[in-house]
């Protein structure tokens, strides 16, 4: 039989700047690990993190201490929840953090590369960059 394979679908990069478009190949390689907050490995708030400081300058507070694991999704939804009130809900754009429903919880981030193009780390697959105007992802509920 042949190997199973992850569809991976096209996206347009064109309206990404030159900076972020020449490092989205290293991004994307980064592999999914628990809390992890580097190239070697992160989880979804990790990718916000490091890519948002990287790309857009960003400070994004730490949810080492709240959450024992990123698979924990009510812990997750309970730490967002609680960080709520520190954001602003914003329309989508470059730096952007993406509040994604897993389960029914708000447990799930990804970061704006554009106002719709979100790059977000999935357990157990790695890192993806997503076109939200994809019919694919037309169920997604979703916020800025």
């Amino acid at each position: 039989l042949p190997p199973l394979t992850v569809e991976r679908p096209r996206v347009s990069l064109a309206p990404l700047p030159d900076a972020v478009r020449a490092r989205l190949r290293v991004w994307l390689a980064v592999p999914w690990v628990d809390r992890g907050e580097s190239l070697a490995g992160w989880d979804c708030w990790g990718l916000c993190r490091v890519v948002g400081r990287e790309a857009y300058g960003l400070t994004l507070p730490r949810f080492a201490g709240v959450v024992a694991t990123a698979e924990d999704q009510t812990s997750v939804a309970g730490a967002v929840d609680a960080a709520l009130p520190q954001f602003d809900q914003v329309a989508p754009a470059e730096g952007t953090v993406r509040l994604f429903e897993s389960g029914g919880l708000l447990a799930h981030v990804g970061l704006h590369l554009s106002p719709r193009l979100v790059l977000h780390a999935v357990r157990g697959s790695g890192t993806f960059l997503v076109d939200l105007e994809d019919p694919r992802c037309a169920g997604w509920n979703t916020r800025t």
